[in-house]
């Protein structure tokens, strides 16, 4: 019994291998090693090494927005009323400031982040509150 195995160029779909009296043709899947036998086969065939790599896909259509990752906060008290607040925190990025005063009413201040984990608030005029940060 002799086998002729013919192998095409890389990229073809079909390689036959020829046993005696009868044809099987395989077919290479889109899995790398992974075989499709079209008629019954009397050897089991294992592709050892896998071909290079096929060309790009076009780009699929944008998925759903994912859900909103956990937020972190943090709060400082200025209880002795300052003009300008300064603020040393751990939160990662740049945080959103909300600032009240002691009676929970919300003030509005000039926030600056000069650098990573800082954060400086500056009013008109002294005042004493709460900073939070979210982030």
């Amino acid at each position: 019994m002799s086998d002729v195995v013919e192998v095409f160029e890389p990229g073809e779909a079909v390689v036959q291998i020829t046993e005696g009296a009868g044809v099987v043709d395989v077919l290479f899947g889109d899995v790398a090693g992974a075989l499709i036998v079209t008629e019954p086969a009397t050897q089991i065939l294992e592709v050892i090494t896998p071909g290079p790599q096929g060309p790009r896909g076009d780009v699929g259509a944008q998925g759903a927005q994912g859900v909103p990752g956990p937020s972190e906060t943090f709060e400082q008290t200025f209880a002795d009323a300052q003009a300008t607040w300064t603020i040393a925190h751990s939160l990662t990025g740049q945080p959103e400031v909300t600032t009240v005063d002691l009676g929970g009413m919300e003030m509005i201040g000039d926030v600056y982040f000069p650098a990573p984990g800082l954060v400086v608030i500056e009013f008109a005029v002294p005042v004493a509150g709460v900073a939070r940060l979210k982030g």
